[in-house]
């Protein structure tokens, strides 16, 4: 079986799991989070999103977060969703060094989401990259990939679009991610390996959710296929507010797990992964869905 060696881990739990949170960490918890991330040997953590406070109330502190995060350990790489040029001004200001733009496969999903069509948000798209003038990273996700709860199957029309809009403008670190859980790994693994054919020059990463229970299934799909990046959240928290009720993002905890168990390399302490995702289930005051967070599951990996 050809799978890599090593894989890299991107923590998405601070912005896309929080942002559903009807509780709001205080700023100070926020950059505990992160400082514990980055302790547990997470690199790369997308930390908050300049968006309006308004929107998403749980990061209304973005400027605070990421600067306290900074100053407390400048050893993991901090990202910041934006939607719009107000946000990459903001994101500039903070001294971010890397964001994050979205645009669905979905054109009634891109609209529900953030109201402009696709062909909308792929010129705002083009103006953030022209203001950004090579002074800040830029990396790009791609929702819906898999499949849409409104239009149903996605278009590969409409991913290659949107792939070519990035490359062209010089974006070539790129999630597919499978927004509604929709995914199976046949499907993963057919669609990864016919991108990676015909983008050579992307450096695709995947974006799992586990709404029926193969999430991790599809990420060992996505290894077969060559993929060596993934974004998951810790415990699982984010939910998926397009099936209610249903599970959210994979549990980083539990990919990593799956990863050691695998001798897949990913720099990551398990167990201080675990430790800090009981942490967050206190602060939150509930059960996250990660599996290896309960004791009766992973005892064994800690004694």
């Amino acid at each position: 079986m050809n799978l890599p060696s090593k894989v890299m881990v991107r923590e998405v739990g601070p912005r896309d799991g929080l942002q559903l949170e009807q509780k709001i960490l205080s700023t100070e918890d926020k950059i505990y989070f992160l400082s514990q991330l980055s302790n547990a040997g997470l690199k790369a953590v997308e930390a908050t999103s300049f968006v309006n406070p308004r929107a998403v109330p749980q990061h209304h502190d973005a400027e605070a977060v990421v600067r306290g995060a900074k100053l407390a350990d400048d050893k993991v790489r901090i990202s910041a969703l934006i939607a719009n040029l107000t946000g990459l001004e903001r994101a500039l200001a903070a001294d971010v060094r890397e964001v994050n733009v979205a645009v669905s496969a979905s054109e009634l999903h891109n609209l529900k989401n953030v109201n402009m069509t696709v062909e909308q948000s792929l010129g705002q798209l083009r103006a953030i990259c022209r203001h950004a003038e090579n002074k800040i990273s830029i990396r790009a996700s791609i929702s819906m990939v898999f499949g849409c709860p409104y239009q149903g199957e996605t278009e590969l029309s409409m991913i290659m679009r949107i792939l070519e809009e990035y490359l062209t403008n010089g974006i070539t670190d790129i999630a597919l991610c499978d927004t509604a859980g929709f995914a199976n790994p046949r499907q993963v693994f057919n669609l990864v390996e016919k991108l990676r054919a015909h983008y050579p020059l992307a450096r695709f990463a995947l974006h799992m959710h586990d709404t029926r229970g193969m999430g991790l299934t599809n990420i060992f799909a996505g290894l077969q296929a060559g993929i060596d990046s993934f974004e998951s959240s810790l415990g699982g928290l984010g939910g998926c507010p397009f099936i209610p009720g249903a599970s959210g993002n994979v549990p980083t905890e539990d990919m990593v797990f799956m990863f050691d168990e695998m001798g897949i390399s990913t720099g990551i302490n398990f167990g201080n992964l675990v430790l800090l995702g009981r942490w967050l289930e206190g602060k939150l005051a509930k059960r996250l869905p990660g599996r290896m967070l309960h004791e009766n599951v992973c005892r064994f990996r800690e004694e």
